[in-house]
């Protein structure tokens, strides 16, 4: 977090910063470990909220739109 609050619009800032397509800019901010920040800013750029469900074979909360059920994490 910075002192304005936290960070926002990773991928339009990486896309400017290195002068790379939108798609290369997600795929690497995935890479570089910014997979759930990357992914809640696009869903929420379709105005679809998201939560944290618990993943029971891994034993991991998973980043899902709201309103997922458990069952759909493995289709």
């Amino acid at each position: 977090m910075s002192k304005d609050g936290p960070h926002k619009d990773y991928v339009s800032r990486y896309v400017a910063r290195y002068g790379v397509e939108e798609s290369v800019a997600m795929a690497e901010l995935y890479a570089l470990g910014y997979y759930d920040d990357v992914y809640r800013e696009e869903l929420e750029s379709h105005g679809i909220s998201c939560e944290y469900i618990l993943n029971p074979l891994a034993g991991e909360l998973v980043l899902m739109p709201e309103g997922t059920e458990e069952h759909e994490l493995f289709i």
